[in-house]
């Protein structure tokens, strides 16, 4: 029986006036809603049951149709839900604080809530499958030992906590978007990528790592926003980089092809900025990009700031 369930079952009894005097109750692992309290109270203070293994939501429960988590464990696994249900497309699933949740196939929701202290970590083929996510936690895709994986996501992304994509391929064939107002790390490397980002105020994207990752989709830093590629690291765009915030890069940053804007903000560092191919740069406040090295295409390399004979 699940919250919204024995909170009824409980304000029923209490307000039956035919409901019987002295019973006792087993209700081992069961959760009323804050609704519930007073039916409660006067079942065992007016009626002298005794009610024994029951605790209170921490608010009222969960709208119908959703689904939180009991612990932590792997997704597919009832025991891992409350109620000894695994969500479907027609719940909203919430992983609470402290658990952990650890995706072994593919996963379907209406929308996944992560709290923070919450985590979903998905180290295996599979799809995410819904409306929306919303990361208040941590939310990892991760490359197995075993070989290529494929993290398919299909749903957008609200990002407020730790969002890191450490490995394997993460596509999205209905074209879904990463909305970043957290820290969003990306360390893995010559994997497939396939979803629109767009760094919100306030949000970071860290590209760390060996090797190059490639963003083949629109990527949007917005004012107040901050991209940093690190020392040692390469990302490279192709398709469109919108910058009107903070662009960081003491390590290398790759304009291949593409058409990108730049309204404002800063772009540089003390890394590389390649240009290769056809590529299309629009600005309507002047595009100054200030790097220690910046190579234009069949060009060998010439510091910036100097003016090429």
């Amino acid at each position: 029986m699940d919250c919204n369930n024995y909170t009824a079952t409980l304000i029923g009894w209490s307000n039956n006036p035919a409901t019987p005097s002295g019973r006792s109750l087993g209700a081992n692992s069961r959760q009323y809603g804050t609704n519930a309290v007073a039916a409660r109270t006067n079942l065992t203070a007016v009626k002298g049951w005794t009610i024994s293994g029951d605790s209170p939501n921490a608010g009222s429960c969960p709208p119908i149709g959703s689904i939180v988590t009991a612990q932590t464990g792997p997704w597919h696994i009832g025991s891992t839900w409350v109620g000894g249900v695994v969500p479907t497309s027609a719940n909203n699933a919430t992983i609470l604080a402290t658990h952990t949740v650890t995706l072994t196939t593919s996963a379907q929701f209406d929308t996944l809530t992560i709290n923070a202290g919450g985590a979903l970590l998905q180290p295996n083929n599979g799809t995410l499958d819904g409306a929306s996510i919303t990361n208040n936690g941590l939310l990892e895709f991760i490359q197995n030992i075993g070989g290529v994986t494929t993290h398919t996501v299909e749903s957008d992304i609200t990002n407020n906590g730790t969002l890191n994509w450490s490995g394997g391929n993460m596509p999205s064939a209905s074209g879904k978007t990463i909305f970043n107002y957290g820290t969003f790390n990306i360390s893995a490397a010559n994997a497939i990528f396939g979803l629109d980002v767009v760094n919100k105020s306030g949000g970071t994207v860290n590209r760390t790592g060996a090797n190059n990752q490639t963003i083949p989709t629109v990527f949007t830093n917005e004012a107040g926003a901050t991209l940093n590629v690190l020392s040692g690291a390469a990302l490279t765009f192709t398709d469109s980089l919108h910058n009107s915030g903070t662009v960081a890069v003491p390590g290398t940053l790759t304009l291949q092809g593409g058409s990108h804007t730049f309204e404002g903000g800063t772009f540089g560092g003390t890394g590389s900025l390649n240009f290769n191919g056809a590529t299309t740069i629009t600005s309507s406040t002047g595009f100054v990009p200030a790097f220690d090295t910046i190579n234009l295409p069949n060009s060998p390399p010439f510091p910036a700031g100097r003016t090429r004979p």
